[in-house]
This record gives C-alpha cells, structure tokens and sequence, in this order.
C-alpha cells in the first residue's frame, strides 16, 4: 500500500511516500499508541480503490449487465423503448436488479448490535447488496426486472439512507 505521510511539525504532507514513511518511523515520529499527534493517510490506496470501483469497475459491469439483462427482458426492453421516459426508472431498476458490485467491505466504526449479533468497533463486514437489492420486504415482486418501478431505494451505488461511507 502507498501511504502519503503528514507530519504536523512540518504542516504538510510529504512527497515521497514510502521512504519518507521509513525515515518518519526510524525518527519515531509514525502514529503509533504512544504518538497519537502524527498520523498517516493511506491516501493514494484509497483514491486507487475508490476509482477503480466506482469508477471504471461499476460503470463497465452496470453498462454491460444492464444490456444483457435488457437483451434476457425483451418485454423491458420494448416497453424503455417504446417510452425513453422511463430512462431514470430503468436505470436505477438496471441496478437494482442485478447490482454491478455485489459486495463492499466496510470497518465498524462503533460497538453495534445488528440482528442480536455485537459486532465491535473494528470489525470488517462483508456487505451484500446484491442481497439487499432484493429484499422482500424492501420491493415488491423483487425478483422480477420491471422499468418501470417507481419505489425502488436500491443500495447499488451505496448511497442514501443507508450510505455506507470509507
């Protein structure tokens, strides 16, 4: 992992990542459980990942399985092309149906309790949103492809209510 390091003595981020790591750590100056007043952004990984997923990743798979599953829902496919109208709805429900990114994992942040299973501050969670995208008591019918679907709070591009955030 590329880190970018920021020493607050100097008030900014160092250049060179890596061998300015090896030398902030050999001068004790690495956030560590002793020294909580300098830390270290694993900025370039970050913004590598968040690209590469949502980004390119997402946009390629949602592009290529929202067309196969149109090609598989010829009925959806003549009803979007007979009204492009329904393009916003499509789109989201495209999403929904067959979610580009099946699974992200997330740190815990805090102590929860989720279905009456702690999960500690630290913790990785796997989540499913893919499955979400297809609870029954979220949607209606979830199993079927609909363009037209006006409630449709998918998790796809984990946004909304439930935004999970890195």
């Amino acid at each position: 992992m590329t880190v970018t390091a920021f020493d607050p003595a100097d008030g900014a981020f160092v250049a060179d990542p890596c061998p300015a790591y090896a030398a902030l750590r050999a001068a004790g100056r690495v956030l560590d459980d002793q020294r909580s007043d300098h830390w270290l952004v694993p900025h370039h990984a970050d913004v590598s990942a968040l690209l590469r997923n949502a980004g390119h990743e997402a946009t390629v798979n949602a592009t290529g399985i929202g067309w196969w599953q149109l090609f598989r829902h010829p009925d959806q496919l003549d009803r979007l092309h007979g009204d492009p109208a329904l393009l916003a709805r499509a789109t989201d429900e495209l999403l929904r149906f067959d979610t580009p990114l099946q699974m992200f994992e997330r740190g815990v942040l805090q102590d929860v309790e989720i279905c009456g299973v702690a999960v500690p501050k630290g913790a990785e969670l796997g989540l499913l949103f893919g499955s979400a995208n297809r609870h029954p008591a979220v949607f209606d019918d979830p199993d079927r492809l609909d363009v037209g679907r006006r409630h449709n709070p998918h998790l796809s591009l984990v946004a909304g209510a439930l935004q999970v955030t890195t």
